[in-house]
């Protein structure tokens, strides 16, 4: 399983990429192989302000929908609207694609983030083998 080490990771399988005062937001390809044939992607609200643990975003496949928590508290600046057209590219390239990107407003979060190390411990090569914690 694809795990990049410049990526930081959620326990909800999220991965960020941090970038000065904001932060791509997407999905790891646990998440994806979890659900498989991804069909929808709705990021809520560009330009909404967003708490940590809030949710922000909704991806259906099919047999599944789950909704998205901001893992950082922040303002939407950013949505990638290619996903909107073709949410499919998610399964293809998880780390390529990015849902939306995040104005960072508390930075002190990032420390509750997981190394790439940290994340591949967390999930331990069992995807099918436990209930996927989202």
């Amino acid at each position: 399983m694809d795990i990049p080490d410049n990526l930081l990771y959620t326990p909800k399988h999220m991965w960020l990429l941090i970038e000065k005062n904001e932060a791509w937001i997407g999905i790891t390809d646990y998440m994806c192989k979890f659900l498989q044939d991804i069909q929808f992607i709705e990021v809520f609200d560009k330009n909404q302000s967003v708490k940590r643990g809030t949710y922000f975003a909704l991806i259906e496949s099919i047999g599944s929908a789950v909704k998205i928590q901001a893992p950082l508290s922040g303002k939407i600046v950013g949505i990638n609207r290619e996903l909107e057209e073709t949410p499919q590219l998610l399964n293809e390239a998880p780390y390529v694609h990015h849902i939306a990107v995040l104005q960072i407003q508390n930075v002190d979060e990032i420390q509750r983030l997981i190394s790439a190390e940290q994340y591949n411990n967390l999930i331990g090569g069992e995807i099918g083998d436990k209930v996927l914690n989202i």
